[in-house]
Parts: structure tokens; sequence; C-alpha cells
């Protein structure tokens, strides 16, 4: 009965978690391998075995590189200059501390944006890079939101099995 109790309110914990994803850079499916490793504490890993915790861990290595990556992607499909992508990384980290929710996309297509400007490329040109950024940055969290989804529907069928 207690074990049930708990798994209940890791899943519920994890599910409040989910919505968090929409916000960039948020370490939501790092929260939920939390929740899932104190569950395997609690139930002495009988539920969760090594192999399990593993898969789990691949779903928040996946949300990690997909977090760093996405939006850097996507300005540098969008035609960004090479240096114009640290001014993003940049620009996402101080936006990020600025205004916590959606900082980071803000950050990220003005640091591309005023990189381009800086690098002598037409208006058109620097609004097409920071745009292609945050195009990026936007299906890094559609893919991160996914991950969510199916770290709590597989953390679910590892504990019930």
């Amino acid at each position: 009965m207690m074990d049930s109790v708990v798994l209940v309110l890791a899943a519920v914990l994890m599910a409040v978690g989910i919505p968090m994803a929409l916000v960039p850079m948020v370490p939501v499916l790092s929260y939920m391998f939390v929740i899932a490793l104190v569950f395997g504490f609690y139930d002495g890993f009988v539920a969760l075995s090594a192999g399990n915790v593993l898969a789990l861990a691949g779903f928040v290595l996946a949300s990690i590189v997909v977090d760093n990556l996405a939006g850097v992607l996507g300005a540098k499909y969008g035609g960004a200059h090479t240096k114009s992508l640290f001014w993003g990384i940049g620009g996402a980290i101080l936006g990020t501390f600025m205004f916590p929710l959606f900082g980071s996309l803000v950050g990220l297509f003005l640091g591309v944006l005023a990189a381009e400007l800086y690098y002598m490329k037409t208006n058109a040109q620097a609004l097409r890079s920071a745009s292609g950024a945050l195009i990026g940055a936007a299906v890094g969290v559609a893919f991160n939101l996914c991950l969510g989804i199916a770290f709590l529907a597989t953390f679910l069928v590892f504990a019930l099995s």
C-alpha cells in the first residue's frame, strides 16, 4: 500500500514538472530524474533496476544536449556568423538571469541579432539569423516537452512492471 502511495506521489511530482519544460534552459528532466532516484532509494531499487536508471539518465542527457544546441543550430541554419553563436549563448544566459521565464529566448535572439549587425550584415540577414536561433530554441523546447512526457511514461512502465 505504501509503495503505491509513493509511486503515485513520484508520478505527480514528475507530472507537475512537465509544463516547466516550456521554459527554455530549465532542467526539468534533471528534476524528474532526481525524483526517480529518490523513488528508487525508497524502493531499494526493486522496481527500478540499474539498467532502468541508465535508460532514464539517457533522457536527461538528451535533454541537456537539446537545451544547449537547439538555438545555436537554429542560428547557424539561419546563416549566423560563427562568432554570433557565442553572443547568442551569452545573451541566453544573461536573459535567463534577467527575465527567468522567457529571458533565454529573448537574450538568444537579441544576442545573435546584435552580433550579426556588428559583423556588418544587412538588417534582413541579421533578422533571419536571429529568427533562426529563436525557431531552433522553440523546436528544442517542444522536443524537451516530448522528452518529459516520455520520461514519465517510461518511469511508470519501469516502476509498474
